[in-house]
């Protein structure tokens, strides 16, 4: 890999939240970034201060070949809180790798879930490495189920509609695992912006709790300090290119509208730079 410089060719084409950045537990940096012709992968190992390629090899001699994975679509990069070296690289189209060696390898853990089925997100349960929930479905589509693994993604059991009552036919966009002690809720955003919850380990889902009805592509959710869960996300992205923020409990998701003192819904947090290419999105 040679070291990266600012590349001026590069170009932010959609907006917030493409950007995907997650940190290891030796302080390493790995961020994905979307420019027009693909996703690619960067390293740092100095805080973010320089940074190293991460999708070519260099051939010696001037020129590189590519390994593949920056022709296509990443949606997030998730490192492993239970298991240092870890982390997960979440693809549109060719689903979930997994790297164990801090990124000298990878490889894609689909066994269990239909092929070219995408990977949004994974939740790691706090006791066990190994046991996670993914979130599959299709790009563009209203189809997507919750998968269940014991063995660190080697195998995958579909949590279908057959057997977990309540679930919408939408596309998990973004799931965690929250609460200060098991059994832990699993907490999933689906399509658009709609969060359900399971206090079963994804056998029943309860809630829909509606966060924004505008446009938006790259949520995360997360449990804040306080127990809290919140959600951010980019709204109107080839418009407004705002980031929002919402707070809320397990408590409003089964009211289905905010009722606790601590709940908020569409908070702005910042606006991002809005690209020509989205100027001209806006425009159509």
């Amino acid at each position: 890999p040679r070291p990266m410089v600012p590349d001026r060719s590069m170009r932010w084409v959609n907006g917030p939240g493409e950007p995907s950045v997650a940190e290891l537990a030796d302080g390493t940096l790995w961020m994905v970034t979307r420019t027009t012709i693909g996703h690619y992968r960067y390293v740092s190992h100095d805080g973010g201060e320089t940074w190293e390629q991460r999708y070519t090899h260099d051939n010696g001699d001037g020129s590189s070949r590519s390994i593949g994975l920056e022709l296509t679509c990443m949606h997030s990069i998730q490192s492993s809180p239970g298991r240092k070296g870890r982390f997960y690289f979440n693809y549109f189209d060719v689903g979930v790798f997994r790297v164990d060696d801090y990124g000298k390898s990878f490889r894609q853990i689909m066994k269990g879930i239909p092929k070219y089925w995408d990977c949004f997100a994974v939740a790691e349960d706090p006791r066990n490495a190994d046991h996670l929930y993914g979130a599959f479905g299709k790009w563009g589509s209203d189809c997507g189920f919750i998968g269940e693994t014991s063995d660190g993604g080697e195998n995958w059991r579909l949590l279908t509609a057959a057997t977990n009552a309540g679930w919408r036919c939408a596309t998990p966009r973004s799931l965690a695992l929250v609460g200060d002690r098991p059994p832990y809720t699993l907490a999933a955003q689906v399509s658009r912006h709609l969060l359900m919850i399971s206090q079963d380990g994804g056998a029943s889902w309860q809630g829909g709790l509606v966060l924004d009805w505008g446009v938006g592509s790259y949520p995360d959710l997360f449990q804040a300090p306080d127990g809290t869960i919140c959600v951010s996300h980019d709204h109107g992205r080839y418009t407004n290119a705002e980031i929002w923020l919402h707070r809320f409990t397990e408590e409003d998701v089964l009211a289905r509208r905010i009722v606790s003192g601590a709940g908020f819904r569409g908070r702005f947090v910042m606006r991002a730079m809005i690209s020509p290419y989205n100027r001209a999105l806006a425009a159509v």
